[in-house]
């Protein structure tokens, strides 16, 4: 099997190579292309690694010709490259006019609605794909659904992610994954299901606190825009059964969490003060 990793030097894609390298890979790999932007990032990842079956392929996904070279002929293509760069339909296009397999970690609400309407194509294709894969966007929405099939009615589902650090604190703030993820997700508005509806709901709004055990402890969840809010509640099996809500809040690490509002707040009061000395007015709805 040839698979292709798209931004596989980059965090969430450099796991999963380290995944497909290991003991627990259950399929037959013969080639693992890994193709990224950054060589340096490419080459350190090769070495830490060692191991034969992978392939560097210097990627330029506004290069529709290099973007094709590195996914035909895979038998399946993983897109790992961060959503905000602005390429997720581009690459899901190419695999689609490939015919090649495809896979990704999440387009962020938006991009994954616009990949479900794409369905009936990939289906006459006879092309197969599957979006949002991971832990959230992912496994979560396995876990609903699972649930889902064990009760007849459903009033509300509130899925919350948190992370905490174990170790020893790093002076440096460090983004769990794509830093432009982490800031979309704090800084802009996100779309919930509230009373049986979707609502667009303003950036870290929705402030909830909850006890969790050690090493969580308390921490305080926010709005955020993701995929799951758009999707399970119109989803099969679980659209049927009188669902009113369903929420997505996120908590980084504690300290993290306080500077990575702070940045965004930072950023928010420079926007409006630019706002202000253009004599702009704005508005937005709120949850």
């Amino acid at each position: 099997m040839i698979i292709t990793l798209l931004g596989g030097a980059g965090f969430m894609g450099a796991g999963i190579v380290r995944d497909l390298v290991s003991d627990r890979a259950i399929i037959d790999i013969t080639t693992i292309r890994l193709c990224d932007a950054s060589r340096e990032k490419m080459e350190a990842l090769a070495r830490e690694l060692g191991d034969p079956r992978i392939t560097l392929v210097d990627l330029d996904v506004t290069n529709p010709d290099a973007l094709n070279a590195a996914i035909a002929g895979a038998d399946v293509c993983i897109n790992c490259v961060p959503t905000l760069l602005g390429f997720q339909m581009r690459i899901f296009e190419a695999a689609l006019a490939l015919k090649v397999p495809y896979m990704d970690l999440g387009g962020l609400g938006t991009y994954t609605v616009k990949q479900l309407a794409e369905h009936e194509r990939f289906k006459a294709a006879g092309v197969a794909a599957v979006i949002g894969c991971g832990a959230d966007p992912g496994m979560s929405n396995v876990i609903c659904r699972a649930v889902a099939d064990e009760l007849d009615e459903i009033d509300r589902i509130n899925l919350y992610w948190a992370a905490e650090l174990t170790g020893d604190e790093n002076p440096v703030l460090v983004p769990p994954y794509s830093v432009s993820t982490v800031l979309a997700e704090y800084a802009h508005p996100s779309t919930q299901f509230y009373d049986g509806k979707h609502v667009e709901c303003a950036p870290m709004s929705g402030g909830e606190f909850l006890d969790l055990p050690e090493p969580w402890g308390r921490c305080e969840f926010l709005h955020s825009p993701h995929s799951e809010q758009l999707t399970v509640p119109l989803a099969d099996g679980i659209r049927e059964k009188g669902i009113r809500e369903f929420s997505w809040k996120l908590h980084l690490p504690h300290r993290e969490h306080e500077a990575w509002i702070g940045l965004v707040k930072a950023g928010s009061a420079i926007s409006t003060n630019r706002s202000r000395s253009a004599g702009s007015r704005s508005s937005r709805s709120t949850c």
